[in-house]
């Protein structure tokens, strides 16, 4: 007996795993699922953490914030950020009993003290800090960026190899990512309306999205241009960027477009050399010319802004379901508000405010300035929730 239990106890474990795992969810305890992964993510770090660093790449636009599915306000991204958490103190277990593990060009770089005195200023803030706790939460989640990112990355980037596979992977990732929020985009015929939320919940909002596809893409064009790869690859790399490309024109995120414009006039401006005192004079007269029309830019911009707040509203007054969708809301059974203009909230699933299929939505406040409540919405299309400890604010009012 022992000695087949010792042949074969890899079936074992995974027999035994799978009667377990079936009671415990039978018991509605389902975190024992993610146990397979959690051995594997520990192997990882142990055995081949160069490629672990390559998944947290990859899985990087495809994390989600539990806070943004309301699992009782955990700020904390998977699978990303906890092995970020296990790979810092397998770093720092290494350089306690290790020597070298940092090279010390990397340490007496002005960029390293920079950080370690950034570092060390949080932790004394620490003390005198109104909320301790708060403080020391955002002390060591900035801790194991610099370990794993920082430390590590300028061990894992010493080989040019590893920084193509790294923006390659991060690449991959980015592309299902773009390629999700695209086939939901296309369910609404890729209105500029539900542009702000059909990413979710891999991006926040369209903002961030649109922000890291911009950055993405001169890497994207880049890998396509490398020499030395094959015609397989460059096709890849090529399908990477013309989705890059479809992504950052639905995201309607003009900052953006804009940074993007900005990037190819650096581009141009040091591809052609042209002399800095040209440069100068281009930004000046621009300065000038802003500054004169300063006041009609202003207001062209503010009508923009409220335009777009306005046509929110008519879309809720136009609307088949015109009344409900003005007044009408309803909380799930787990307490989320649900609006009622979106198709799937009139059902009896519990469908978050966030997908609402327009942008008079309620969205979790985040900021100081959005931090209104919905009893404040001097809109007509909103009602009260039954559970303002959510502090949600209107889209349209925003």
């Amino acid at each position: 007996m022992l000695r087949a239990l010792k042949a074969h106890w890899i079936a074992a474990a995974c027999v035994v795993f799978t009667l377990l795992n079936a009671a415990l969810m039978a018991a509605d305890f389902y975190w024992f699922s993610v146990l397979p992964a959690v051995l594997l993510v520990i192997w990882a770090m142990v055995a081949t953490p160069q490629r672990l660093l390559l998944f947290i790449a990859f899985a990087t636009p495809l994390s989600i914030n539990l806070e943004e599915l309301s699992l009782g306000g955990i700020g904390v991204a998977l699978p990303t950020e906890p092995i970020l958490v296990g790979l810092m103190f397998l770093f720092l277990l290494k350089v306690s009993i290790q020597k070298g593990v940092i090279d010390h060009a990397i340490l007496r770089h002005p960029i390293t003290t920079i950080i370690l005195l950034q570092l060390g200023w949080m932790a004394v803030c620490i003390v005198p800090s109104s909320m301790p706790m708060v403080s020391f939460k955002y002390f060591t989640a900035r801790a194991w960026f610099v370990c794993v990112l920082y430390f590590m990355g300028t061990r894992f980037f010493a080989e040019t190899p590893n920084m193509l596979r790294f923006v390659r992977a991060f690449l991959a990732g980015l592309v299902i990512a773009i390629g999700y929020t695209l086939i939901q985009h296309a369910q609404y015929g890729f209105a500029q309306e539900p542009a702000h939320w059909v990413m979710w919940p891999f991006f926040k909002d369209h903002t961030s999205y649109g922000a890291i596809i911009a950055f993405m893409l001169p890497f994207s064009i880049t890998l396509v241009g490398i020499p030395g790869i094959s015609r397989t690859s460059r096709g890849v790399m090529l399908f990477a960027l013309l989705v890059l490309v479809a992504g950052l024109v639905f995201s309607y995120t003009r900052a953006a477009w804009l940074s993007l414009i900005g990037v190819i006039g650096l581009f141009l401006f040091m591809r052609l050399r042209i002399p800095v005192w040209v440069l100068a004079v281009v930004l000046a007269v621009s300065g000038v010319v802003y500054w004169v029309n300063a006041d009609q830019i202003t207001s062209r911009w503010s009508a923009t802004g409220r335009n777009h707040r306005t046509t929110s509203v008519n879309m809720c007054s136009r609307s088949p379901t015109s009344p409900a969708t003005r007044a009408t809301w309803s909380g799930s059974t787990a307490g989320t508000p649900r609006c009622a203009c979106s198709r799937s909230a009139r059902s009896s699933d519990g469908v978050p405010a966030r997908t609402c299929s327009s942008t008079h939505l309620f969205k979790r406040a985040r900021t100081a300035r959005s931090s209104v409540p919905t009893s404040g919405c001097k809109a007509t299309h909103i009602a009260n929730t039954s559970a303002p400890s959510l502090n949600r604010v209107c889209w349209a009012c925003y």
